[in-house]
């Protein structure tokens, strides 16, 4: 009874501390997705300026697709959360939640690779970025080391929550009566 129960603790122990890093994501999240309500309003401005008041931005449009970045990255740890993400679904559909799990982490190591290049590379990118002051080579001439300082610390947080989800795969597989 008593390894019954240290059992237990320790799987509430640790989807505790996966549940934390789901709640992360989710806040995360909705910062980003606080970036498309700007990327609306931004857009109907610079439609207001320039069809109406014969006034165009010149920052405008760098401004939207630095948002989008930020939408857009913040968004990959949800979307894992909670499946969104591309896979297989004419086998994944079709099979037990445990072979599920089994697809899952079959395909982990490749979604952790491209995923650690590319935090990798992102990471050198925006050090660099930050070290030059990086700006854009456009009339406005933007930073451009925080845009690439957000993608890398998104992509470390989609990584994260890879791993969560990898933890809770390998759960699945080693609880009783999996399917």
């Amino acid at each position: 009874m008593e390894l019954l129960n240290t059992n237990q603790e320790e799987e509430k122990a640790g989807d505790g501390f996966l549940s934390s890093i789901d709640a992360l994501n989710t806040v995360i999240f909705k910062v980003g997705s606080i970036a498309v309500l700007l990327i609306m309003v931004l857009t109907n401005y610079e439609i207001f300026l320039r069809y109406v008041l014969d006034a165009p931005t010149t920052w405008s449009h760098e401004m939207g697709a630095f948002l989008c970045g930020v939408a857009w990255i913040f968004g990959g740890g949800y979307n894992l959360i909670h499946g969104h993400h591309v896979r297989m679904d004419i086998l994944y559909n079709y099979v037990s939640p445990k072979w599920r799990a089994i697809f899952a982490i079959i395909g982990f190591p490749f979604m952790a690779i491209f995923l650690g290049v590319l935090l990798y590379e992102t990471s050198i990118g925006a050090w660099h970025s930050v070290v030059i002051r990086e700006t854009s080579p456009s009339e406005w001439h933007p930073p451009l080391y925080p845009i690439k300082i957000i993608i890398a610390v998104g992509i470390f947080f989609v990584l994260g929550q890879a791993i969560t989800c990898l933890c809770r795969d390998i759960l699945k597989l080693t609880k009783k009566g999996a399917n």
